[in-house]
C-alpha cells in the first residue's frame, strides 16, 4: 500500500510541476497607488458617465378650465341655463349634473348648480357647490366672481 501511496505523490508532483505560471511582464511596474487607482474605474463603452437620477413622484394637480370646447358640455349648460330662466329649478339640477358627468372641472357647472340650489331654497346645498366651483375657477373671473357671490 505504501507503494501505491509513493505512486499518487510523486504522479501529483509531476502534475504540478506541469502548472503553467503567468508570463513575465517585460512592461514597466506601475506603483501600488496607479493599480489601485486603475482598479477602481470601471469603463462601459457607449454609456455616459452619468449618476442615475432618483426616481420623481408626479403629483398631478386638479385641471383649472374657465372655458370648456365640448359642444355637448355647452350644449348642457345652455340648456339649464334656459330652466334656471324659467324657474324650472328641478330639471335645471338634473341637467347640470349630467353636464357634471361629462366634466367635473367645469366651474360653469357649479355655479349652474349652485343658483339652482339656490333659487329653490337648499342654501347648504348652494354654498357647497359655490365652494367646489371656486376650487377649480380661476381666480378674478366673472365665473369665480359668480361662485364668490353664492358663498
Amino acid at each position: 500500500m505504501n507503494k501505491y501511496i509513493l505512486g499518487i505523490g510523486f504522479s501529483s508532483l509531476a502534475l504540478v510541476g506541469c502548472v503553467s505560471t503567468a508570463p513575465v511582464s517585460t512592461a514597466p511596474q506601475e506603483s501600488a497607488s496607479e493599480a489601485e487607482e486603475r482598479s477602481t474605474e470601471i469603463y462601459y463603452p457607449g454609456e455616459p458617465n452619468v449618476a442615475p437620477e432618483p426616481p420623481r413622484v408626479v403629483v398631478q394637480e386638479p385641471r383649472v378650465i374657465e372655458s370648456n370646447q365640448n359642444p355637448a358640455l355647452d350644449a348642457l349648460v345652455d340648456q339649464s341655463l334656459r330652466f334656471i330662466s324659467e324657474r324650472q329649478y328641478a330639471r335645471a339640477i338634473s341637467t347640470a349634473e349630467r353636464a357634471m358627468s361629462i366634466d367635473r372641472y367645469d366651474p360653469r357647472v357649479y355655479l349652474l348648480l349652485a343658483q339652482a340650489h339656490k333659487f329653490s331654497g337648499n342654501l347648504a346645498l348652494s354654498r357647497q357647490y359655490a365652494e367646489r366651483g371656486l376650487a377649480v375657477s380661476q381666480p378674478d373671473t366673472d365665473t369665480s366672481r359668480a361662485l364668490q357671490s353664492l358663498r
